[in-house]
């Protein structure tokens, strides 16, 4: 018999059935996945019967109104040098009906690379035989190139440290060591040692101490108070302007304390990096950190009067503006980034302690 559908029913042998919650229900689920970058799967292993969801059509970039390939026919979706691997977790799998997790590199449909994290489990009839396997496949491409960037963030702070160590303490204490050497000469033969001279050590001496608390500060920029995001943010836009020449402004109207040590360090990177980007690419003359606490929300906002962004931030790449969504995200703020060409940029972030 034919089937009638009037948007709510549907008729089939005379037999109408609301269908509109199970419809409702497979759109939410679609939207879910594709806002997760995470689709399901299944595998009959003994016909060979492979199903995918919509989303992992789209995630391998591949017509959703054609077949997927045969389960061993999926060399054409990983690297050469990724497949043997794959394969033998499937085979592995259809064999034992192990569950399984799969964290490796894939090939979209126009050629581009993409990393995926698979995860795997099976089904076994009566016998005891794997008869089926299913799972769920999800594309955590831009997870793996923030982290990347975040480790290469990581090594260039590492290298400039070491630089800074080499260069400025490193100098400071071989020229102490030389001056400290020449007055125990003079000491052990009866030579007059000047006050000069003395002086002289003392301050050797102090200009280390002041490079080794300007290190200190770069590795640890927030304190463990309260009121250690404040400090840092203020002694963040004094360095700003020394270093790059524009002005810069810290405001807090009244206190913002905030006791989470994870999120005050993260907020001050998002305002390091949003600073940095300011004052290299947008030219700006103006620059304004802003700190307040409303309720138990903490709101930092980081403005400037330079060039701004191109018409399509999410276009922008190599600006920074991904590792400061990640941060935010991290520690479960929102980050909300505004900018037209030529009217500067706005950047607000706002966290609110987990419940």
């Amino acid at each position: 018999m034919p089937v009638y559908e009037t948007g709510r029913l549907v008729s089939t042998e005379g037999i109408l059935t609301d269908v509109t919650d199970e419809r409702l229900a497979q759109d939410q689920l679609k939207e879910a996945q594709r806002l997760a970058r995470l689709g399901n799967w299944s595998w009959n292993v003994s016909t060979g019967e492979l199903v995918w969801s919509e989303e992992i059509f789209r995630i391998f970039g591949r017509d959703p109104n054609l077949s997927p390939p045969h389960i061993f026919e999926h060399a054409q979706l990983f690297p050469p040098e990724n497949w043997q691997q794959v394969e033998a977790v499937f085979r592995h799998a259809a064999q034992t009906g192990e569950s399984y997790i799969l964290d490796t590199a894939f090939v979209r449909q126009d050629g581009q690379r993409g990393h995926m994290l698979a995860h795997g489990a099976s089904i076994r009839d009566e016998q005891g035989r794997v008869v089926k396997i299913f799972g769920t496949l999800q594309d955590i491409t831009d997870r793996r190139r923030l982290e990347q960037q975040l480790l290469d963030i990581s090594e260039r702070e590492q290298r400039r440290i070491g630089q800074d160590l080499h260069d400025g303490v490193g100098q400071q204490l071989a020229a102490m060591r030389f001056q400290s050497s020449t007055l125990l000469q003079k000491m052990a033969s009866r030579k007059k040692v000047s006050l000069a001279e003395v002086e002289r050590l003392d301050t050797l001496l102090e200009e280390t101490l002041k490079q080794v608390r300007n290190l200190s500060r770069g590795l640890h920029p927030v304190s463990l108070d309260s009121q250690g995001l404040m400090h840092g943010l203020r002694e963040l836009a004094r360095q700003c302007q020394a270093l790059f020449g524009v002005e810069c402004v810290f405001a807090c109207a009244d206190a913002a304390p905030l006791h989470d040590q994870r999120a005050a360090l993260n907020l001050y990177r998002i305002a390091q990096e949003a600073m940095r980007n300011a004052a290299v690419h947008g030219a700006p003359q103006h620059i304004r950190i802003e700190l307040s606490a409303s309720g138990d929300a903490i709101s930092l906002v980081i403005a400037d009067d330079g060039r701004g962004l191109p018409a399509n931030i999410k276009d922008t790449t190599g600006l920074g503006l991904e590792i400061m969504r990640y941060r935010a995200a991290y520690i479960g703020a929102s980050c909300d980034i505004q900018s037209r060409p030529g009217d500067g940029v706005t950047i607000r972030c706002v966290w609110r302690p987990s419940t």
